[in-house]
């Protein structure tokens, strides 16, 4: 027990108050109509064959997507972005475990 005293002691002395993580705020797009529109398409260009079609359909889908909803508004692109990596991942872990694919 003195040592763990002395050691808090030593921390309120010399050491740094503990960052405050940012609040995370309200997501500016409206993730289920996306999710909704694009999950389909999403899906179609993720199980094509070969890995150059599959890159260049997802890469279409993710401009599209991008154009579609968030035009100018640069959070909006993020948080876009965001929601398709979400739903990429999302869509392969459940084809893994439905299919063993």
């Amino acid at each position: 027990q003195p040592l763990i005293q002395m050691q808090e002691k030593l921390v309120k002395a010399a050491g740094k108050p503990k960052m405050q993580a940012p609040p995370k705020t309200a997501p500016v797009i409206d993730t289920a109509e996306i999710s909704a529109a694009i999950e389909a398409e999403l899906k179609k260009a993720l199980f094509e064959k070969t890995k150059i079609g599959r890159n260049k359909l997802v890469a279409q889908v993710k401009k599209s997507t991008k154009e579609k909803y968030a035009a100018e508004d640069e959070k909006k692109q993020k948080e876009v972005s965001l929601l398709l990596d979400e739903m990429t991942k999302k869509i392969i872990r459940q084809e893994i475990l439905e299919n063993q694919k």
